[in-house]
């Protein structure tokens, strides 16, 4: 079904056009030069997020709150800052996906098709109609691809916080409690009278107001209070109006050299996992071995990493990046991987298995446990 859904993409309409760009890129030398000058805005567990990505969330969120509240929306975008509602909820879905991931949580194609075809903004009387799902996707500038990694994301963190939710249990009395607080209501009738008119005709000595005092002290007990005030701003439009000094640099180089400028050793790694889930017999335990080595020999014979990936791969969060883990250290992948791959050397192909099931994992790269120069970190 998701290839129905992406068949638009592959109209000859599209195929020229891309053909069109490669020829244009090519001539022009635009590539990976270009890449390696794109900065990303932030970076979540060592994938970055980039400008483009931003600037598509910002777009969609603004496209969403002009549905919610119509004809107020203008007035409504210009109190709201919208590229920093966007990174925020960019980094807090990234986050939770790779919660998702680290606690074993997987959407199928299947399930992922499903979910799209129930939804009823696609259907015409009823039924899933292709035709409209590219429409609708067109409408609001999306690819397949990238919408489905966005419902699969969507999926994904349904599901963890599904898994929270069943793992508590509230009691018929805490509801109750709950209900109370919410809904409960009093009828008070009462009489006000001045306490003015009763101090002039009271005259406590000193000795009563010193007994008062001590024995009603908590009475007079002053909570921890502060005062804050604060000034929100954007470090990027900042930033083109301030030159800092040479001891400037200096100094905050040196204050931060520990916290930024130390980096651990970290490796760049790509993986594809064929899952065996729990309680998996010994026969389907043994399949997804014989898969996971029959993948690891056509690699070793020069096959392409990134398709075999998108081709076979049952790690949702990766498959569509060509299985790319992105650059990470120590302690953020479970042991068993951890140590495999840390181990490895750069292009090494390897066999592993982790409680998720087998990997066959790639390692990129090595980043040596460093300190930035001063003068490399300067601009």
């Amino acid at each position: 079904m998701l290839d129905r859904m992406r068949s638009w993409g592959r109209s000859t309409a599209i195929k020229v056009l891309f053909v069109f760009l490669i020829l244009a890129f090519a001539f022009w030398g635009v590539g990976a030069g270009l890449a390696g000058r794109v900065k990303p805005v932030a970076t979540v567990n060592g994938k970055r997020i980039l400008s483009s990505d931003l600037d598509r969330e910002s777009d969609r969120l603004k496209r969403t709150l002009t549905q919610v509240y119509g004809a107020s929306a203008e007035s409504v975008l210009r109190n709201v800052n919208l590229r920093q509602e966007a990174l925020n909820q960019i980094i807090e879905q990234r986050l939770i996906v790779d919660e998702a991931r680290h606690v074993g949580i997987r959407i199928s194609d299947e399930s992922l098709a499903e979910s799209i075809a129930a939804d009823p903004k696609f259907q015409d009387q009823g039924n899933f109609d292709p035709q409209r799902y590219q429409d609708i996707l067109q409408a609001n500038d999306l690819l397949p691809a990238d919408y489905e990694a966005l419902m699969r994301g969507s999926l994904m963190q349904e599901a963890l916080r599904q898994m929270v939710e069943q793992g508590v249990q509230v009691s018929d009395a805490e509801a109750r409690h709950a209900y109370d607080l919410r809904n409960e209501k009093v009828k008070l009738a009462y009489l006000q009278i001045p306490y003015q008119d009763f101090v002039a005709k009271i005259a406590p000595t000193p000795k009563q107001v010193e007994d008062y005092y001590n024995s009603h002290k908590d009475d007079f007990r002053e909570p921890e209070r502060v005062k804050i005030e604060y000034l929100s701003y954007d470090p990027a439009v900042l930033a083109a109006k301030v030159s800092p000094s040479d001891k400037e640099i200096d100094d905050f180089y040196k204050s931060n050299l520990t916290k930024l400028y130390t980096h651990p050793d970290e490796v760049h790694a790509r993986h594809i996992l064929l899952e065996v889930p729990s309680g998996a017999t010994p026969e389907q335990k043994a399949s997804a071995k014989a898969k996971a080595e029959g993948i690891l020999k056509q690699l070793q014979n020069g096959a392409d990493f990134a398709k075999l990936a998108k081709e076979d791969s049952q790690d949702p969060a990766t498959k569509l990046d060509g299985g790319d883990l992105g650059t990470f250290g120590r302690n953020q992948m479970i042991k068993p991987f951890e140590d495999a791959v840390f181990s490895m050397k750069p292009g090494e192909l390897r066999l592993v298995e982790t409680k998720f099931g087998f990997h066959v994992v790639k390692l990129d790269s090595i980043s040596p446990a460093h300190v930035d120069k001063e003068p490399d970190v300067r601009p």
